[in-house]
């Protein structure tokens, strides 16, 4: 079921739904504003969104989903479980998205780089959500991952880096080098540094 944790008992009910998959999902729209609701309830309703979307080609249906996905990662400021999967089903939300507002055109380069782009600003949030996490807790674990999904961030968004990107990685791997005694780490900020410089001249 794409990226989604629903079980099988729940995804037959919902397809088996039919016409009335829109009523049921305004119900849980009602829940979730009567809050506070739980993780479970937050993803049952943006799977039912995007089912609807899929079943019934309702754009409205696909922009609740993304609406409610963004908030759901949003609050990834106090709650970290399960983010990076969070992060995956709002970039799932998103590529169908942007799918479609290019199916029409033959553009496909002109596709794969906003797409690339907006995966990369998504990961690069989530880099830095973790970065800050660390420095709360001081788990060096957050920090190895801030600095694995940073360098994602990177690569994907290739020749449209900005200095801003490479100081915060640059920030990750001086910390980490600060925490190991890696020179290593310590070498690669220095030169992420000076990259960083040259993206600003």
């Amino acid at each position: 079921m794409e990226p989604f944790n629903i079980s099988a008992e729940m995804a037959s009910l919902l397809d088996n739904l039919g016409e009335e998959l829109p009523a049921f999902i305004g119900l849980q729209q009602e829940t979730l504003k009567n809050g506070p609701a739980n993780d479970e309830q937050i993803e049952l309703y943006i799977y039912a969104c995007f089912l609807a979307f899929k079943s019934m080609n309702s754009m409205e249906h696909l922009e609740q989903a993304i609406r409610q996905a963004e908030r759901w990662t949003a609050e990834l400021r106090t709650d970290y479980s399960d983010s990076s999967r969070k992060f995956e089903i709002l970039d799932f939300l998103s590529a169908w998205m942007i799918q479609l507002e290019f199916i029409s055109e033959s553009n496909t380069k002109e596709f794969g780089r906003k797409f690339s782009s907006q995966r990369a600003y998504r990961k690069g949030n989530f880099a830095r959500e973790l970065f800050k996490r660390y420095q709360e807790t001081g788990v060096l674990g957050t920090l190895n991952e801030a600095i694995d999904v940073m360098l994602q961030s990177l690569d994907l968004v290739g020749e449209y880096i900005t200095a801003l990107m490479l100081s915060n990685f640059g920030a990750m791997l001086g910390r980490r080098s600060e925490r190991t005694g890696s020179i290593d780490d310590l070498n690669r900020a220095v030169n992420v540094g000076d990259m960083a410089v040259i993206t600003t001249s």
